[in-house]
């Protein structure tokens, strides 16, 4: 049976919010495609994706007080961790979320695409094959087929991305509608993506998010 304690720290640490943010994005939103090399011309328009997010991402790390480390230790621990350097063939990231800080994330997408709506549910994989590129995207990568010779230069490192890997999202809904823009590229997209960070367990890490 549990004890009196027990049960009150089980109530306090369900998953709870911590910080939730918007990034946007509008241009080429390619399918992930079928397993095996990604080809060059596909790879690049995830690497306009990628550095679309990181822009706002190293915005966000300048503005956020408790990515900057101004206020408390916990506020510095937080700051520190979150900036910890994730090394990946050769190259140096950086992740807010991450398993360290015991920290995950929530996706609510708003994607408005350039072709009629229904033909995104009705062709096979295609709108799992999107969202797979947008989570990609945000992401640190995973090995050397994902980053080729479009890796970010020296001066973009350490190179700023939401999450440390795909497990950490807990939950995603798209919601698509039609883009009205005068860009004929049926891969052409805009989209909005509401981030909710959430603590999956306390840790020292996360304290200032609370």
């Amino acid at each position: 049976m549990l004890q009196a304690e027990s049960v009150r720290a089980a109530v306090l640490w369900g998953p709870c919010t911590l910080m939730d943010f918007t990034l946007r994005y509008e241009g080429p939103l390619p399918a992930s495609g079928n397993k095996g090399r990604i080809r060059d011309g596909r790879l690049e328009k995830l690497w306009q994706m990628r550095r679309s997010f990181e822009s706002q991402m190293a915005k966000l790390y300048e503005r956020q007080q408790i990515l900057t480390g101004d206020g408390g230790p916990e506020f510095r621990a937080a700051a520190n961790a979150a900036r910890q350097p994730i090394k990946a063939m050769g190259f140096e990231f950086v992740a807010l979320v991450r398993p360290s800080m015991k920290l995950s994330c929530t996706l609510d997408i708003r994607l408005s695409v350039n072709h009629d709506v229904p033909s995104v549910l009705e062709t096979n994989g295609d709108l799992d094959n999107r969202v797979k590129s947008i989570i990609d995207t945000l992401t640190v990568p995973r090995n050397a087929e994902e980053i080729r010779a479009f890796g970010p230069a020296p001066e973009e490192q350490p190179f700023a991305c939401l999450m440390e890997n795909d497990a950490l999202v807990t939950a995603f809904s798209v919601e698509c509608g039609r883009y009205l823009g005068d860009t004929p590229d049926p891969q052409h997209a805009a989209m909005e993506i509401d981030v909710t960070v959430t603590a999956y367990a306390p840790d020292f890490l996360n304290e200032a998010f609370r």
